[in-house]
């Protein structure tokens, strides 16, 4: 089974978006992947295991990005990626920055 989706934008799902992630590989011509406010983790299942070949573009909170303590072995599951956007981050003090 195959979609026909080129763009996906998850904002503020818990749940509901690991169910939906788990369905990446049918978005076979899926270009576009966009997650913020979400509280996706290293060990999620679903971002560590396969490999997107055709998102060239992703999207993500700093936040999930800084849980990822490989960012290049991360970075590898896109081969073909163009574009990284992260999403603003604040601090409540500058311990957070340590």
């Amino acid at each position: 089974m195959g979609f026909h989706l080129r763009h996906f934008h998850a904002t503020g799902l818990t749940h509901e978006l690991s169910l939906l992630l788990s369905l990446l590989p049918s978005f076979s011509r899926l270009h576009s992947l966009n997650i913020y406010e979400n509280p996706l983790r290293y060990d999620d299942q679903v971002m560590t295991t396969g490999i997107f070949p055709f998102i060239r573009s992703l999207a993500l909170s700093r936040a999930i990005l800084a849980s990822y303590p490989a960012l290049s072995a991360f970075l590898s599951r896109f081969p073909v990626l163009k574009t990284l956007t992260l999403d603003r981050i604040s601090f409540d003090s500058q311990e957070d920055l340590l």
